[in-house]
């Protein structure tokens, strides 16, 4: 009997010698920063302007539905020497995919050994928002604002997130009525 109580006891001392702590952890990142290429076109009573510059925008889900996201745009037509700055608001609708991107990390005794982050995958939003634009011509400084509707598509690609973005926006300047229509493709960067 000594002896069987010796053999458990030195079993259990040797079990609890290898004994790891072994965890997993997981968490969702729902911020969103996104650097792109914009096309804009503008139609005025006196014609059209377009240019091409670059848009910045941040993003954050308050659920697997609900986005907000607010930008900062500039553009340059070198044809006509015109410039538009805008910045703007817009509440998204989540249609299908997935809002947020997950990391999954593996702690052993506290010390991280593995960390997988999930790209978002893809994802379609439809948006309602405000903008105000800046038009800087060559006869005339317009302050534009006004609605703007918004459809988003975001796929992963070569271990990056990709977003691409068609927006129109109708504004008025005073008395005048312009509207924009705006692409960009870009980068998405989870914060």
């Amino acid at each position: 009997m000594k002896l069987l109580s010796a053999l458990l006891f030195f079993q259990m001392i040797a079990t609890s010698a290898l004994a790891m702590d072994m965890r997993t952890g997981l968490s969702t990142t729902k911020s969103f920063l996104t650097a792109s290429g914009e096309a804009a076109q503008f139609t005025l009573d006196e014609g059209q302007i377009s240019g091409s510059g670059l848009k910045v925008d941040f993003m954050n889900s308050f659920s697997d539905k609900i986005a907000l996201a607010v930008y900062l745009a500039s553009a340059i037509n070198t044809a006509g020497g015109a410039s538009f700055t805008g910045i703007g608001g817009y509440t998204y609708y989540n249609i299908f995919g997935e809002c947020c991107a997950t990391i999954r990390t593996v702690a052993v005794d506290g010390k991280p050994m593995v960390t997988e982050t999930s790209l978002r995958g893809q994802n379609l939003q439809v948006g309602l928002g405000l903008d105000q634009f800046f038009l800087n011509g060559s006869k005339s400084v317009y302050s534009a604002s006004g609605l703007g509707l918004s459809v988003i598509y975001q796929f992963p690609l070569f271990n990056y997130n990709f977003k691409t973005e068609a927006r129109h926006s109708q504004m008025t300047a005073g008395q005048n009525k312009i509207q924009g229509n705006f692409f960009s493709f870009g980068v998405v960067f989870a914060l």
